[in-house]
């Protein structure tokens, strides 16, 4: 398929996410990062996914797929995102980004194939608003205003909501925004409204 792209059309980015394993479904797998990276012979519970997109056109391609024992840890992480650039390169595209759950990365670094080049960081903006909800669940405190978001303020909202759903205050909130469990943590929709319940 990227053989089929025209030069223009194969600068892009490579998108990395993880996922959480349904450990209640039955399937079988062992945490692997391919043949150079080593891994343990123990039944996975995540998964790594990685994908180029074409900046220019609607063109994406799964690159790799990996399956670990919880989080990727940075260092391997780092090690399948250059294989992964290098591969890609070397297929023909230009990778210039590289966006999704990447912690601990400095704004660009160099190419690892084309020292002239810079690959580019971005921020996984989802990601990043399940961190602050996240935070604030387990925290219950933010450090980014004088007034300090505090998870008090949906709390007290959600208990002033009356129980006729027409006349909810913030009908948004619901007691799942409360009583978080490991699937909801997940749930992009949920965690986008927090910081609309807080700064209204």
């Amino acid at each position: 398929m990227i053989t089929m792209l025209s030069k223009e059309q194969k600068p892009g980015i490579l998108l990395v996410d993880e996922i959480i394993l349904h450990e209640v479904l039955i399937y079988v797998g062992f945490e692997n990062f391919g043949n150079k990276i080593h891994a343990s012979n123990t039944k996975a519970n995540h998964g790594l996914v990685f994908m180029f997109q074409s900046w220019s056109i609607n063109f994406c391609q799964p690159v790799a797929i990996f399956t670990s024992i919880g989080t990727v840890k940075d260092i391997i992480l780092a090690q399948l995102i250059i294989k992964a650039i290098s591969l890609l390169e070397n297929s023909g595209v230009k990778v210039e980004g590289v966006s999704g759950s990447i912690n601990n990365v400095k704004n660009s670094f160099q190419n690892p194939i084309d020292e002239r080049r810079s690959i580019y960081v971005f921020s996984d903006v989802p990601h990043l608003m399940k961190n602050i909800r996240n935070r604030l669940n387990n925290k219950t405190t933010l450090k980014v205003h004088p007034d300090r978001p505090h998870v008090s303020h949906i709390t007290k909202r959600y208990h002033k909501i009356p129980t006729v759903v027409p006349t909810r205050v913030c009908p948004i909130i619901t007691e799942i925004h409360l009583k978080l469990d490991i699937f909801s943590k997940m749930t992009v929709k949920l965690a986008t409204r927090v910081p609309i319940i807080i700064y209204k």
